[in-house]
């Protein structure tokens, strides 16, 4: 059997990109697939992936550079591609990772013989009305999947059924289960995220101001890459609220491999963000029983509904709950941290993903 897995983007440790090399990688294990093939619709760079483990059954692809230019950059020449690509490389199964607002899969999809041999993989849902040729591709498909039941809810009232939720795989998802909770910290909260706008991460920022003003001096470390001029607002306004003392940031680049190691950096993990799809960190935290504090986005209502008050929609709410965490005594901290891994144990556990692969890719 043969499997193409298609990706928006494939040029940096981005959600995307790590999604498609986990699925890709277990996808290669099963017994009765031969070859998987990644493609990237941007041009991509692999220079991300030195040192990253990748199968030796899966070959990456991409559109050609008399594709991508101005003259030929029409629906037509990508049908004529995906036609080839269906005959010589004999794919069986179509995989598609992308964002609800995108539609550079539409020639992938109607150029494959079987629309039931193709499931689409949300990583951000945008609450937009979708147009009816979108709408009409999505029902044409065997499953749209989702994170969460509020997406399921958005796709529903497009008239799109054939949805349902699933999770991503946690990457060394053994690893993190084999933590013991942190009982030392050096930071009280912590970020790692791309940095850029939708994840407003000034929050975080205006959080440690607000604590402060309470007379609660707490530190926090924000670790990640990305914009440039989003990177300088945030470190402007660390001076402009004189918190150099309490406010920490690393731009490194981080192996994705070696993420959960800066888990035990600090106590609470915070997401501020505008929207997301998961995201899919937030998993590896519940596995590694880390504390999340969260805005109302993505999937993280449904992941932690047993624990309300981790999920807030506004600054107030974050502010109020962050109290609440910071004023837990130890033992109750601890055992915080030990229900969410239990949490996860229960309801999100890398078997469950995989099992829905394996029953669809026969």
């Amino acid at each position: 059997m043969k499997i193409l897995i298609v990706t928006p983007f494939f040029d940096n440790l981005g959600g995307s990109e790590l999604e498609t090399i986990h699925t890709a990688n277990y996808i290669s294990e099963l017994s009765h697939v031969s070859k998987v093939f990644i493609f990237s619709n941007e041009n991509p760079n692999y220079k991300f992936l030195e040192g990253i483990e990748i199968s030796n059954k899966i070959e990456f692809i991409s559109y050609p550079y008399i594709i991508r230019t101005t003259f030929l950059k029409k629906w037509n020449a990508k049908y004529l591609y995906w036609k080839l690509v269906y005959f010589f490389k004999q794919i069986d199964f179509v995989y598609i990772i992308t964002k609800n607002t995108q539609d550079f899969y539409y020639p992938i999809i109607k150029s494959f013989f079987n629309k039931k041999k193709i499931i689409i993989k949300y990583t951000t849902i945008r609450y937009i009305q979708l147009s009816p040729l979108h709408i009409s591709l999505l029902n044409s498909v065997n499953q749209n999947l989702v994170t969460s039941e509020n997406q399921v809810d958005y796709f529903i009232r497009q008239g799109i059924n054939n949805i349902s939720c699933n999770e991503v795989l946690t990457f060394s998802e053994s690893i993190l289960l084999g933590q013991s909770p942190c009982k030392i910290y050096k930071y009280d909260f912590g970020v790692i995220s791309r940095i850029s706008p939708e994840k407003q991460l000034e929050d975080t920022i205006y959080l440690i101001s607000e604590l402060k003003a309470r007379g609660l001096r707490k530190r926090l470390i924000i670790i990640g890459t990305g914009e440039i001029s989003y990177r300088n607002f945030l470190i402007s306004e660390v001076s402009r609220l004189k918190l150099n003392d309490l406010v920490d940031f690393d731009f490194n680049e981080i192996p994705y491999d070696v993420v959960h190691t800066k888990f035990s950096l600090f106590k609470i993990f915070l997401i501020t963000s505008s929207y997301e799809g998961g995201p899919n960190i937030a998993l590896e935290l519940m596995a590694a029983a880390k504390v999340i504090l969260t805005y109302n986005v993505g999937a993280m209502p449904i992941r932690l509904g047993k624990f309300e008050f981790l999920v807030t929609s506004n600054f107030h709410g974050l502010i109020l709950n962050s109290i609440y965490l910071l004023s837990l005594p130890d033992e109750m901290f601890l055992k915080l941290s030990n229900d969410i891994r239990s949490e996860y144990l229960m309801k999100f556990r890398n078997e469950f993903t995989e099992d829905y692969l394996k029953s669809k890719l026969i």
